[in-house]
């Protein structure tokens, strides 16, 4: 699934979010790219699967030399990690680092 990176997030209500187990607002598209801000599917997650994601997207950005504009693929490598459920307060996930 291609995406474009932009220079900053779209409009996003994140402040409006509601976060009844105390995770963080994930969305795709990713509010970092054009098609990602309003009209994004969101979901609760938790803060430390959040910001890994916003770390490693960061990262890949600038190893990948990503500028605005550009087109790129989306690829889940792990798509037997998905959770099979909704985010219930606890973080579930085996493996608990960035990695």
């Amino acid at each position: 699934m291609p995406g474009s990176v932009a220079v900053t997030p779209q409009a996003f209500p994140w402040a409006g979010f509601p976060r009844p187990h105390g995770g963080q607002c994930d969305e795709f598209p990713f509010a970092g790219t054009r098609q990602g801000g309003a009209g994004a599917q969101e979901q609760e997650v938790p803060a430390r699967e959040n910001q890994c994601q916003g770390g490693t997207l960061a990262t890949r950005y600038r190893a990948s030399k990503i500028k605005d504009g550009d087109d790129y693929p989306v690829v889940i490598i792990h798509p037997d990690q998905i959770a099979s459920g909704p985010f219930q307060g606890a973080d579930t996930a085996k493996d608990q680092t960035c990695g």
